[in-house]
């Protein structure tokens, strides 16, 4: 039963990256989708490795697909207006911690 439950993760993961090549804006947020219902499948189907390393491999998926559209300058970054603070908040933060 666990076999057949894999050959239907990986079909529909198959689906999944057909339909992130068509917008890899779904693809994120599926991506963030599976962040939250990892577990789940771990969980249910023996904590195999490979359903770990899929999320590695949705990620890599959407950003090969993000980073051509971010040359082509349709993304735009994100550029908080409260950078500085923020970059010397991080800044002392981890030098607390050494």
């Amino acid at each position: 039963m666990t076999s057949l439950a894999f050959i239907a993760l990986a079909l529909a993961g198959g689906v999944i990256v057909l339909v992130i090549l068509n917008d890899w804006r779904n693809g994120l947020y599926f991506f963030l989708t599976w962040l939250l219902f990892e577990d789940f499948a771990r969980k249910y189907l023996g904590n195999n490795m490979a359903i770990f390393f899929a999320k590695d491999f949705l990620a890599a998926v959407v950003y090969s697909l993000l980073f051509p559209a971010y040359r082509r300058k349709e993304v735009t970054t994100f550029r908080p207006a409260f950078l500085m603070p923020l970059l010397s908040f991080c800044l002392v933060w981890s030098d607390a911690g050494l």
